[in-house]
């Protein structure tokens, strides 16, 4: 089924401001299932707006209820205090990611800015919960993984499978058999203003355009993203791996990923909200 990508289905009217981002948001592609997104977030926008995100985290998204749409299930009013610091060009545009993450479809949220309205669809469905209570601990992993997976520093559209162990990630065989490029896996806690982001490196890495998983030349310790290089995320290059689930133990993504190779004896943080991301071949 053809149709807009939800990740950045912000819908403009009369907004002049916002003119130049719908024009470059209008863009389609064939998804076979509701797990297939694509990516296009600049890693510099994960710095700019990680204060704005730690505040929108603290609050629910939602403001009053609306009569829904022909075509949504909710319709809430954006609570407009805790997405302030989103209300630039840039910002509305990783606002959407964010909604596009965590809500699932048929979800909206609505905003005015004088008469001029803006959606913001949910697509995913991570942290459905958020809508009316701030984001819990399991919401700001996986809705970090899910952004974490959507960067890149290209600047390019791909065409992504989000795999995990999260009923949202659900996939199908046919999504399988057309995405079978393993990038790698992706997590962190991107809410906290310490939270570190973390990617470790899947069996098919250095895909052209998809630089998040691959280190920085001088540095090692850092993909070209700015994520902390956790290693590779399996055995597959007979490496230590930082993940204790591989796809081939599990149903088909990585799980328990640490911050590093697991060694033993060494103190490491594990997280259990990982998404690891597959390219069409």
């Amino acid at each position: 089924m053809s149709h807009p990508f939800a990740f950045l289905r912000a819908r403009r009217r009369t907004w002049p401001l916002l003119l130049p981002l719908v024009t470059a948001l209008l863009f389609t592609a064939s998804l076979a299932s509701a797990r297939l997104a694509s990516n296009r977030l600049a890693p510099e926008r994960l710095v700019e707006f990680k204060a704005a995100a730690a505040t929108l985290a603290a609050h629910k998204l939602a403001g009053a209820a609306l009569t829904p749409l022909p075509g949504e299930t909710h319709r809430y009013m954006l609570n407009l205090e805790a997405a302030e610091g989103f209300m630039t060009n840039e910002g509305i545009e990783f606002l959407t990611t964010i909604v596009s993450c965590a809500l699932p479809r048929g979800e909206t949220l609505f905003m005015m800015l004088g008469p001029d309205p803006l959606e913001f669809f949910g697509d995913i469905g991570l942290a459905p919960s958020w809508i009316n209570h701030p984001l819990d601990k399991a919401g700001r992993g996986w809705v970090t993984a899910c952004l974490l997976v959507r960067t890149n520093d290209s600047n390019v559209t791909n065409s992504l499978s989000l795999r995990g162990p999260h009923k949202a990630l659900d996939t199908d065989a046919a999504e399988l058999l057309s995405h079978p490029l393993e990038e790698g896996a992706f997590y962190g806690n991107y809410f906290e203003s310490d939270g570190e982001l973390f990617a470790c490196r899947g069996e098919d890495p250095f895909i052209s355009l998809r630089l998040c998983t691959d280190q920085i030349p001088g540095d090692p310790t850092h993909t070209m993203c700015g994520f902390v290089y956790a290693g590779d995320c399996g055995d597959f290059a007979l490496t230590t791996p930082a993940c204790e689930k591989s796809p081939s133990d599990s149903k088909g993504y990585y799980q328990k990923c640490h911050d590093g190779p697991i060694v033993p004896h060494r103190k490491s943080k594990k997280f259990q909200e990982v998404i690891t991301s597959f390219l069409d071949g």
